[in-house]
């Protein structure tokens, strides 16, 4: 077992305090809010000193922050919850904006500098989404109902794999016709998912904003989508959702996520320059 003298804990808890105090302090900012006065929220922000979550305000805006180390964040488990938790938490009081993940700012100068010469476009994107709420919704096939359905859909496929199956030809010999089957089931499950792709966005449509399509995770996902919804129509959209889902139970996996803040029709990106850490 290794020695450790008290000699030697001295010395390297005076290289960490030196390093704790010679490591900068800057403004970690979460997201833009329509706030006219101070608030501190009584939340925790990022960082291992779990700071104040407070505002840094010009006229009737705010940046939501916390004080943090000026550094790299990496996007940990802990670090993304604790940065959505605060943009959630904001959202039940505040219009929110929300910033990239791991956004510091040098001090609160530059930031009221910054607040004051995007002022104008902070308030026009804060009054667009007023109100509003992104919603996600992933529609999933479920995976024994998929194939038999392709199947059912297309007699090609059903003629040559009968024939694979009937074959007494070992599996090399019938390499080609695997390979085709293979590739009509992928071409019918592209043609089959946007025509239900777009079933789905037909339905939903009416009782939002705007949306988003986003990449699809799996061959068996039909669609992943963020909703843009006005506050008025959120009962209505959760009950095309609901009933989607009670009709489509058998064949359709729905995974609804929300409400969250609007990150897939707000991008706001501040750049190195204008946090004075050039």
């Amino acid at each position: 077992m290794h020695h450790v003298s008290p000699m030697s804990q001295n010395f390297n808890l005076e290289i960490e305090s030196k390093e704790t105090t010679m490591m900068e302090f800057g403004k970690y900012i979460y997201c833009i809010i329509d706030a006219d006065k101070k608030v501190n929220f009584g939340l925790l922000g990022i960082g291992e000193d779990k700071p104040q979550v407070t505002t840094v305000n010009y006229k009737d805006i705010a940046a939501v922050v916390s004080t943090a180390p000026i550094k790299k964040y990496r996007v940990s488990r802990e670090n993304s919850i604790t940065h959505e938790h605060v943009v959630e938490k904001v959202m039940e009081y505040y219009t929110v904006l929300p910033v990239r993940f791991g956004t510091v700012a040098k001090d609160e100068q530059l930031i009221q500098v910054l607040l004051e010469k995007r002022y104008l476009e902070f308030k026009k994107t804060l009054a667009e989404m007023k109100r509003k709420v992104e919603l996600g919704v992933k529609v999933i096939w479920r995976e024994e109902v998929i194939f038999e359905e392709i199947l059912s859909e297309n007699e090609e496929i059903r003629t040559i794999r009968d024939e694979i199956m009937k074959s007494s030809l070992p599996p090399d010999q019938t390499h080609w016709q695997r390979a085709r089957v293979g590739e009509m089931v992928e071409a019918a499950m592209t043609r089959k998912r946007e025509e239900e792709a777009g079933e789905v966005l037909r339905r939903l449509q009416p009782y939002c904003v705007d949306y988003r399509e986003n990449r699809v995770l799996l061959d068996r996902m039909i669609l992943n989508a963020s909703f843009l919804v006005d506050e008025s129509q959120e009962a209505d959209f959760d009950q095309q959702v609901e009933a989607l889902d009670k009709e489509q139970e058998h064949r359709l996996i729905i995974k609804y996520v929300g409400p969250v803040a609007p990150h897939n029709f707000v991008d706001i990106v501040i750049n190195i320059s204008e946090l004075g850490l050039e």
